[in-house]
């Protein structure tokens, strides 16, 4: 719901659900904005909460639980059947109104999860390290390879600033960039460059995007857990989830778009993705796996 409350100001609220088959998420939002200087400076507020609850089909794993191979030692690495995590975000932000041609806005965000931030679904594995015919392969325990559940920390605290710039060129094309950058509690810190181009030719246009995404790696980011570590029983926290690690990511697209009559608009657009992860590159038998796979996708 979107409304004026009178000339110089606007407030916005939401409310929204979300149910799968093992998750379930309910939250709200509302937000304020101020109009300044004949509206050419807008003051831009805010907040939403969110409740998430998970209960995935085996139960929840123990934090760093070694995976059973039958039922007894499945049932012992168990540690409830439901948990569920909080998230408060809040916007802080400005536009403005620069000259006839351009556009600017800055946003601060900040955002705080407290709660299950595990992925139950994430295992990490063990690799020996004793020299001889196995080092670097897989760590074997009671004849069977050993992999461990992740654990994450139970918080996380994000803060992000935001820069976007729009210019109307004199022949109606339009220059739009924008740049972000986020870092966390958890070691995270991540930069992220967009361009578009709309060349505007009648009542077509066409406009290039490309977009440029990178990070570090998380304090607790593993690709695997050595077998000395493992033994030595001093992990607490731990994570091979490529999306935590050093992470690059490259998207360039295409989109098409044809103005109607009545303000409609016919658009169509094709982006491609290419991601890439990094890190150490293993030891012994590790060298002749692809321990960072490169990702790609056709949107």
């Amino acid at each position: 719901w979107l409304a004026p409350i009178n000339h110089d100001w606007d407030y916005n609220a939401a409310f929204y659900g979300s149910k799968e088959y093992d998750y379930l998420s309910i939250g709200s939002s509302a937000g304020l904005k101020r109009y300044l200087n004949n509206k050419n400076t807008a003051l831009n507020f805010g907040f939403s909460f969110s409740l998430d609850n998970i209960e995935p089909e085996g139960n929840i794993a123990k934090p760093l639980a070694k995976m059973g191979f039958d039922d007894a030692s499945f049932n012992a690495s168990r540690d409830g059947s439901s948990e569920s995590k909080t998230i408060i975000d809040a916007l802080f932000g400005v536009t403005q109104v620069i000259n006839r041609h351009t556009i600017m806005q800055f946003n601060y965000s900040l955002s705080l999860s407290d709660g299950y931030l595990t992925d139950p679904f994430k295992i990490l594995s063990v690799i020996d390290e004793t020299a001889g015919a196995n080092y670097g392969g897989n760590f074997v325990e009671g004849g069977h390879n050993t992999y461990l559940y992740e654990a994450r920390p139970d918080s996380r605290m994000k803060h992000s600033l935001y820069w976007q710039t729009k210019y109307a060129l004199g022949n109606g094309d339009v220059i739009d960039g924008s740049y972000r950058f986020m870092i966390d509690d958890w070691g995270i810190n991540s930069h992220t460059f967009d361009f578009r181009y709309r060349w505007q030719f009648g009542s077509n246009y066409l406009e290039p995007h490309l977009r440029y995404y990178m990070q570090s790696k998380a304090d607790f980011y593993k690709r695997y857990i050595g077998s000395n570590e493992y033994l030595a029983g001093n992990l607490t926290e731990a994570t091979a989830d490529y999306r935590l690690g050093d992470l690059d990511g490259l998207t360039v697209g295409l989109k098409y778009g044809h103005q109607l009559e009545d303000d409609t608009e016919f658009n169509m657009r094709i982006e491609y993705y290419m991601q890439s992860s990094s890190g150490d590159n293993g030891f012994g038998l590790l060298k002749n796996q692809d321990l960072y796979p490169d990702t790609t996708a056709l949107i």
